[in-house]
């Protein structure tokens, strides 16, 4: 066995990641939804939910950019390029946006049947 073969899996653990993080967007929805339902505020909460959807990878790619910056700035190598990081972004959040507002939606359906409406 070559001593490199573990890198070759490395791109399906990186997808695998990536879909992970975003199929927790479910919960995400869900729970916002849930207290947003709790407190009664639930008259614009696609707007709320969608903030909530891109929240979490935004601060992410903040803080790898970050990083990448000060590595730039002490002539160091950076941990993942540019493009990487754009398109781990991009996956994460053209996955993660409609997985929370399914788990949002739900959590809407499941109060309207609990109370009668549907």
């Amino acid at each position: 066995m070559h001593s490199l073969s573990h890198l070759a899996i490395r791109p399906m653990l990186h997808i695998f990641a990536i879909t992970c993080l975003a199929a927790t967007g479910f919960v995400a929805g869900y729970v916002l939804t849930f207290v947003l339902k709790a407190v009664k505020m639930t008259r614009d909460w696609q707007y709320r939910v969608g903030g909530v959807a891109m929240a979490y990878p935004f601060y992410v790619v903040l803080t790898i950019c970050t990083i990448d910056w000060l590595e730039w700035l002490q002539w160091s190598h950076e941990e993942y390029d540019v493009w990487t990081v754009v398109g781990t972004f991009g996956l994460w959040l053209a996955m993660g946006i409609p997985s929370t507002y399914i788990g949002a939606s739900r959590c809407m359906l499941v109060h309207f049947q609990n109370v009668g409406y549907a």
